[in-house]
């Protein structure tokens, strides 16, 4: 690097004009539950609205198992305001031939899950959001909307994981 060059970062980063490099978005979850890792697929129709400061982010992703032909979907959301995450919500379903098997849930209270999420990344381009981050909680049975949503965590399951996705602003 010549001296002009690591005068110019220097200063594009004292200024704040320079921001860290986003890794290429592979709009990859992987999830691991109960010590079982999975890599799913992001659906197409992931997307965040808000404006550039609050954003509020839905991914969703889904994979199947090869040998039980179950597909594991996973609905992640989370409101993004100055970059660190709050009000996370975690849903999973699994489902065989179009029947829910099991559906699992988390939230951010540690009495409904302890669920917490951290942004590692940023980046917005014109209406894209890159994002990179990790996630940890315990996922239970979720209970009726009509009670509040509660979440029994008497058989409770870790789950924890990492996203790297590029989100399209919603209409």
């Amino acid at each position: 690097m010549t001296i002009k060059s690591l005068l110019l970062c220097t200063t594009l980063a004292t200024c704040g004009l320079a921001t860290a490099g986003l890794a290429q978005a592979t709009n990859e979850l992987i999830v691991t539950i109960a010590d079982d890792e999975r890599t799913l697929t992001v659906s197409e129709e992931i997307e965040w609205n808000g404006v550039e400061r609050q954003p509020y982010v839905w991914i969703d992703a889904s994979a199947v198992d090869d040998e039980t032909n179950e597909v594991l979907n996973v609905a992640l959301t989370f409101g993004a305001a100055d970059w660190k995450a709050s009000e996370p919500e975690m849903t999973v379903w699994i489902v065989r031939g179009g029947e829910v098997l099991k559906q699992l849930a988390a939230y951010e209270e540690e009495a409904r899950g302890g669920l917490s999420v951290t942004i590692d990344s940023h980046a917005l381009d014109g209406t894209s959001l890159s994002l990179t981050g990790t996630f940890e909680g315990t996922l239970g049975i979720p209970g009726p909307k009509s009670q509040g949503r509660p979440v029994d965590l008497s058989q409770g399951v870790p789950v924890t994981g990492s996203f790297n996705v590029t989100l399209d602003a919603s209409e």
